[in-house]
């Protein structure tokens, strides 16, 4: 007796007829979760990154600043 298994895949219901299409089906679906997941994680990443370094030149920008005006404070 076959095995049986549906499987609910991007372009509809599949039927599989033996274990080894099931599993299959089902690691390349992990396969494809994992691979954006890595996408989202270097997305967002990336976008922390560019924070940090706007945030880094903002306040080198702000301790220029300080130190002009302390500069001009001095007799």
């Amino acid at each position: 007796m076959p095995y049986k298994h549906s499987l609910m895949m991007g372009d509809g219901l599949k039927e599989a007829s033996e274990l080894a299409e099931v599993l299959a089906a089902y690691r390349r679906l992990d396969d494809g979760v994992t691979a954006r997941c890595a996408s989202f994680k270097v997305l967002h990443l990336a976008a922390l990154v560019e924070n940090l370094r706007r945030l880094h030149t903002e306040a080198e920008r702000l301790k220029d600043q300080l130190q002009h005006r302390m500069a001009a404070m001095t007799p």
